[in-house]
């Protein structure tokens, strides 16, 4: 990522983030400085609600899209989480 940070982009929007595992928020900000870039931020749990991830990135070309969604659609916890 570059310097910019969400502070320093404009808040577009919250949407609901769902896939077969996890259920969450997904804010996304554009107009980021320098490159007109944008940042996603999600936050999702599972079901149990016995931990919590935080994704985020930014994209500044379609191929950054691209991978973004990437890992959206292909993101899980493996293993145990340390004690």
């Amino acid at each position: 990522m570059t310097s910019s940070t969400s502070a320093d982009c404009t808040y577009d929007s919250r949407s609901d983030f769902e896939d077969p595992i996890f259920n969450g928020k997904f804010d996304l900000y554009v107009d980021c400085p320098g490159s007109g870039s944008l940042i996603a931020v999600v936050a999702v749990e599972p079901a149990d609600q016995s931990y919590a991830i935080m994704i985020i990135g930014q994209a500044i070309t379609d191929a950054d899209l691209d991978a973004l969604d990437h890992v959206l659609d292909t993101f899980n916890l493996v293993g145990p989480l340390p004690q």
